[in-house]
């Protein structure tokens, strides 16, 4: 008896969870940038994890268009199950992509992408600069840069597939627009 008791609050404790996770994603996805003709990366060194430097405006600069994923790994599960909708980006068009992780310890961030696999370049970013900078509300916040270091799209973390698919017709658009 006092097990099943004991599941019960379990299960309404995680029912409650998910419902202000989604309703904290909706209200973060309604303030979603719309104009970023005016915001540029920073001018900031980035280290990846094996120590060598990355300044994210030299990135940016090293092909006519780059894709960075802000993400905060070991607390959004939706930046795990977006990780195989990054490295298809970077497979599907041929540009470059960078993974900029916001977290506080580069041994719990390494292991996080030995055990999911993540096979796209990833920088720390531990003291939160570029979300900082950008004023990222939520993660994963993915962005199309030009060769200037000027953000010409955003796009906020997509949960369901009809999200996923829309995200694939917004980047079409962008990239025909590009052209």
């Amino acid at each position: 008896m006092k097990k099943s008791y004991l599941y019960g609050i379990i299960i309404m404790l995680i029912l409650m969870n998910g419902i202000l996770l989604y309703q904290n994603y909706n209200l973060k996805k309604s303030r979603r940038t719309e104009n970023v003709k005016n915001i540029r990366i920073p001018d900031v060194d980035l280290f990846d994890l094996d120590g060598h430097k990355t300044n994210l405006r030299e990135f940016a600069g090293g092909s006519p268009l780059s894709f960075i994923v802000i993400f905060s790994p070991t607390d959004c599960g939706v930046c795990l199950s977006e990780r195989v909708l990054w490295e298809e980006v970077r497979s599907r068009y041929q540009i470059n992509l960078l993974g900029v992780a916001s977290h506080p310890d580069k041994r719990e961030l390494i292991q996080w992408i030995k055990n999911h696999r993540l096979s796209i370049p990833v920088v720390w970013d531990s003291a939160g600069l570029l979300r900082d900078a950008l004023e990222v509300e939520s993660s994963p916040l993915k962005l199309l840069v030009n060769s200037k270091g000027s953000v010409i799209w955003t796009d906020p973390a997509r949960l369901s597939k009809e999200e996923r698919v829309n995200f694939w017709q917004e980047l079409e658009n962008v990239f025909k627009g590009f052209d």
